[in-house]
């Protein structure tokens, strides 16, 4: 299977770079090249198939861009795109490399373990070799995050409006810059997990919608978040005790090394902390809405990223010493995980892989 291929490739290229960091910038940019390339040569291979490729393909005027639902950045990506290809390929690498490459911007800046994050980018979102809208903003918002570190208010909402042009929900991201500076200890951040874990549980979210669509002025908002409370309920599996409780578990299990190695993790790279408050409070907001509210839990997507940051200062503090490679392997383990994880969302569509050279007619959702 190709994605196993692809998965021991950045094996080896993290591998040889942790012996030999000279090689790589060499490596980073190869792995990159590969994931753009296994993205925009796929065919009805990935989750929302149809409706971008119908949005991209139906359309042919800028009117009609502009009127097909998605957002006005994304409409006029796709415009410029069509005005010079008809190619639903060129579109899935310029959306690609888009991704990609507004991640790489941070990556590289702020990354000294370049090659183990894009190996981690792979294991946990597939590379973004089939990315849709959020994608290509969770790669513009992460680039932003140069500006929450150096303080620049002005240039850190310039990054969060142009990514809000692509998708609306990058709009709630804006909360990340007082977040990544605040001094939360761990005992903090256990608080506040158990209270968003108990709002969860109780499907607080529900209640106070419930009451608050009976509200004269609210009620078109209350409206529109039950349906999309209703719209995602037949997908949403962690309205189950049980599903809930495994899933709670499986996710407090990832932040106990990140909270054990926070002190010596914090002293190589100050900026530890600020990651980790990110990923916090994007599982907080995932504890709080997981059985209720789908689109919220969309929104806490835009801190998940930062878990691969913090896992790579932990590899690059721990190498050097005795522990390194077990270290290493346990994050290998890990990473088979989560691409299992990620490729099991929606098994259907992504296994086989198809390219545009060996087209099969595969039925689409």
């Amino acid at each position: 299977m190709i994605y196993i291929l692809i998965f021991f490739i950045l094996l080896l290229f993290t591998t040889i770079s942790l012996y030999n960091s000279k090689l790589r910038y060499i490596l980073y940019f190869l792995s990159v090249f590969i994931l753009i390339i296994f993205g925009s040569l796929r065919w009805e291979t990935g989750a929302d198939w149809i409706p971008y490729n119908n949005f991209f393909l139906l359309n042919d005027s800028l009117d009609k861009f502009l009127e097909g639902g998605f957002e006005i950045g994304f409409a006029y990506l796709n415009y410029f795109v069509k005005s010079f290809s008809d190619s639903y390929s060129v579109m899935l690498f310029v959306v690609s490399s888009i991704a990609l490459l507004s991640k790489s911007i941070f990556v590289l800046k702020k990354s000294d373990n370049i090659v183990f994050v894009i190996f981690g980018f792979y294991c946990f979102f597939l590379g973004d070799s089939f990315p849709v809208r959020q994608a290509m903003a969770v790669g513009i918002l992460l680039a932003s995050t140069i500006f929450i570190i150096d303080r620049k208010k002005i240039f850190f909402l310039l990054c969060v409006c142009l990514a809000a042009t692509i998708h609306v929900t990058s709009l709630f991201f804006i909360f990340a810059y007082p977040i990544f500076h605040l001094k939360w200890s761990n005992k903090k951040i256990i608080y506040l997990f158990l209270v968003c874990i108990f709002i969860g549980f109780i499907k607080l979210p529900i209640v106070i919608l419930s009451k608050l669509s009976n509200v004269g002025d609210l009620g078109f908002v209350t409206a529109k978040l039950l349906y999309y409370l209703e719209d995602g309920a037949d997908q949403n599996t962690l309205d189950n005790p049980i599903n809930f409780i495994v899933s709670l578990i499986r996710r407090l299990l990832v932040f106990t090394p990140l909270f054990l190695c926070r002190k010596r993790c914090e002293a190589y790279d100050p900026n530890y902390n600020g990651y980790l408050n990110l990923l916090c409070f994007g599982n907080a907001i995932f504890f709080a809405f997981c059985t209720s509210i789908e689109v919220f839990i969309r929104m806490g997507a835009y801190f998940y990223i930062y878990e691969i940051f913090l896992l790579a200062i932990i590899l690059k503090v721990y190498w050097p010493t005795k522990a390194g490679s077990w270290v290493y392997l346990l994050l290998i383990l890990y990473f088979c995980i989560k691409l299992y994880g990620a490729l099991s969302a929606y098994w259907d569509l992504y296994v086989p892989y198809y390219s545009i050279f060996e087209y099969v007619p595969r039925s689409m959702h």
